[in-house]
Parts: structure tokens; sequence; C-alpha cells
């Protein structure tokens, strides 16, 4: 993509610190008001659980009906206590002038899981925020006024840091979401995505298993089920008496492939992701 000039940056700048002192009114889910402002919008808009949208102040479009995105990069796979790691969100939309995001991570129960950081030298794209979500306390990493503008054509991307919390809070969501804006001083015309990410504790295992069944619902014994990992590795069990099958000690990870042979029925393979204990991958054979 084409790199913004000189002259165009400081036009953008302009826009973006006009567009910050604007901004309109609308009500939250517990009836209280918020605002809409390209300075960074109010906590809990991430489209998290017990979370709205920004697309309750900007409501043009629907979530995610727009041609571009909002993307997360840089959640690892599987974490450790303490550790630190670089996130970056990638908001995109080809003809908007401003664009802005918001995002929090939490674990299974909806509290804040982990803490972000930002930096404070010059002059900051980013900023931190806590809400409160069902007594639970959450923390929000989101845009200023001077990280509205885009480096590149159609697209703005926000770097900050993470640090996991201990490995015994589990799995950690991030949800985040994204506004591509055209700087109109309205909160009309504007496009919202959103999306999500998980990272698992490292070294952590859980079981998979299910049952096997025939087109008319009775447990298949004897059928052969093989589990195969995101790096080629794979096992094989036999279902019992009653259909059942269950692998233990399965690491934690996403596109992990099931299969099932039999000797009387063919079976559609399953795509799974282990971030806990799975008793419900079910197959039923096909006539």
């Amino acid at each position: 993509m084409l790199q913004i000039n000189k002259i165009t940056a400081a036009k953008l700048i302009l826009i973006s610190l006009a567009g910050a002192m604007a901004f309109t009114v609308g009500l939250n889910s517990h009836g209280a008001r918020v605002s809409a402002a390209s300075s960074g919008p109010s906590p809990s808009y991430t489209n998290a659980p017990n979370e709205l949208n920004c697309t309750l102040c900007h409501i043009s479009y629907d979530l995610n009906k727009g041609s571009g995105s909002v993307q997360i990069a840089g959640v690892p796979a599987t974490y450790l206590s303490g550790q630190r790691v670089q996130i970056t969100v990638t908001t995109t939309q080809g003809d908007a002038v401003i664009y802005g995001f918001q995002m929090t991570a939490i674990d299974s129960s909806g509290a804040k899981a982990g803490d972000f950081a930002v930096s404070d030298n010059g002059s900051p794209e980013t900023q931190l925020k806590d809400g409160l979500v069902d007594g639970d306390v959450r923390q929000y990493v989101e845009h200023t006024a001077q990280g509205t503008v885009p480096t590149e054509f159609g697209v703005k991307s926000w770097t900050f840091m993470w640090t996991a919390p201990d490995q015994t809070r589990g799995r950690v969501d991030f949800y985040a979401t994204g506004n591509g804006a055209n700087s109109d001083q309205s909160s009309g015309g504007d496009y919202i995505y959103s999306t999500t990410a998980f990272s698992t504790p490292a070294n952590s295992t859980f079981s998979v298993g299910g049952q096997v069944t025939t087109p008319a619902g009775s447990g298949l014994r004897n059928a052969v089920v093989q589990i195969i990992g995101p790096s080629g590795a794979s096992a094989k069990i036999i279902t019992n008496s009653f259909g059942f099958y269950q692998f233990p000690n399965v690491p934690a990870g996403p596109n992990y492939t099931l299969r099932v042979s039999s000797k009387r029925y063919r079976f559609a393979a399953r795509q799974i992701s282990v971030d806990g204990n799975l008793s419900d991958v079910n197959f039923t054979g096909l006539e």
C-alpha cells in the first residue's frame, strides 16, 4: 500500500482532532447515557459476553456488514504465567478516514485476565480504561484521538503489551471491536466490526470424547476413532459396547481433526479446538 505523505497525514490529524470533539449519545444495557467519540469509546463495547458493541451509537450498518474487518495478531496459542507478549489490533475499511478499536481479555468467569500496558512516550495512540460488567472489573485497551489516523490508506494498527495471568485462570478470551469511520462529525456512515481470539495455559491437557452411533441412533461398538493434532501426530481408540470413546491427555490447541472408520458406515470428519474437556464430540453414521 502507498504510504501517506506528511501533508496528507497532517490533514488527517486535523480531521481526527476535530472529529474527537463530536459525539453522539445513546443508552447502554443498564439505561445509562453513553457517548461515542474519536477520543475513545466508553468501556464495555467489545461484544464480549454481557457487553454491547459500537453499533449502539454507530447505527448505519449492522455489525460486520462492511467490506473491512478487525483482526487480532500476536495472541499466543498457549501462555505461561506472567508471560509478556506484544499484541496488534488492525482495523481495515477502504473508504474510512479515521479508525478506532476497543479490546478486553477475560477468563471463563468473565473477570479480567492478565494486564494490558500501553506506551506513555510522546503522543500515545492507545489508552487503558476499566469497566464493571455484572460485578466483574474488566480492563480495556482502546484508541486515543491521536491514534485514529491511518498510516496506510484503508488500514490502522495499534500495538500494545499483554501480561498473562497465572495459568490457573485457564483459557483467556480476547474480544475486539473496530470502527472504520468517515469523520463527518456524526456517528452515521461508520462501519463496526468484531472478532475474537483465545489462549490456553501452556502444557495443559484435556480429555476429548463422545459417542459414535448408527444412522438409527444406536451406539456403534468397535468403531475406530482417530484424533489428529495440528502437528500431524495422531492416536486411535476403539469405541466400547455402547459406542463411547475418550482420548485422555490431549494437549490444548486449535485445528484438531477427528475421523471415524467402520465396516458398515461412513462418517464425516470433524474439526475441533481443544481448550477444555470435551465430552460431546459425537458422530452419526451415514447410509
